[in-house]
């Protein structure tokens, strides 16, 4: 195989496996998401631990949780399983955690350097992941008008706030009460907490009442009751269900 550079160490492999690009096979019935999973499936089953493995974006033909879980899992699944030399290329930043887990994965990046309000790639090989994603910046480089690449920055930049912000909220209670003690605490968080358990608790109520009036319905001897019994007693559990939904809703 061609290898571009002055010099290659690969050593003994038996054979090289590649999942790269992106294609589809709608003749056969076979999405391009269907046709990467099928390829990757055919590696996964036959690559050995003298093999050269290269993965191109695992997932992406997918949602972002579907495809960010199967490209983690199948990572999981080479280093444990298969353990072939691997190159697995990624957008999926939080993937990059999984070398805090297992020695064998080691985090590389392309240096790319900032200058003008553009990029310049600098085609060099350097240690760690990519500090952030150029997707933005690229799709300039490509010649979208600057109409879009705008508005894509502002949606972005929202995104990232919302996430901020979701993430700031998702204290556990142990967090929450680490804030009440000292320095007079913080009435926002402890506002939030307070109306988290009102809720806890109204809800609780909700399911007790709604247990009760199916226990009714439950117990109800339709067959010992005539026509207007039946309705009269439908009608009943009826408007207790409407009065529990007005009292909580």
């Amino acid at each position: 195989s061609f290898v571009p550079a002055q010099a290659a160490t690969i050593g003994c492999i038996d054979r090289i496996f590649t999942r790269i690009g992106s294609s589809d096979d709608l003749a056969g019935g076979r999405s391009t998401f269907m046709v990467e999973m099928t390829e990757t499936s055919e590696i996964v089953k036959q690559a050995t631990t003298k093999s050269l493995v290269i993965l191109d974006e695992i997932g992406r033909g997918t949602s972002t949780y579907d495809g960010m879980s199967l490209a983690q899992s199948v990572l999981e699944f080479f280093v444990e399983k298969v353990g072939a030399f691997t190159f697995f290329a990624t957008h999926y930043h939080e993937l990059t955690d999984l070398a805090a887990k297992y020695t064998q994965i080691k985090n590389s990046h392309m240096s790319i350097q900032e200058h003008g309000g553009g990029l310049v790639f600098l085609r060099k090989l350097q240690a760690g992941p990519a500090n952030r994603s150029y997707g933005i910046e690229v799709a300039k480089l490509a010649g979208l008008p600057k109409e879009i690449t705008k508005r894509a920055q502002e949606i972005l930049k929202g995104l990232v706030q919302h996430s901020q912000q979701l993430s700031q909220r998702q204290l556990s209670l142990l967090e929450t009460s680490s804030f009440d003690t000292g320095f007079g605490g913080d009435t926002n968080i402890s506002a939030e907490l307070e109306c988290l358990r009102e809720s806890q608790t109204e809800l609780q109520l909700k399911i007790s009442n709604f247990e009760k009036i199916m226990k009714e319905l439950q117990d109800l001897r339709v067959e010992a009751m005539t026509p207007l019994e039946a309705l009269n007693r439908l009608a009943t559990l009826q408007k207790k269900t409407k009065d529990e939904h007005l009292a909580h809703s």
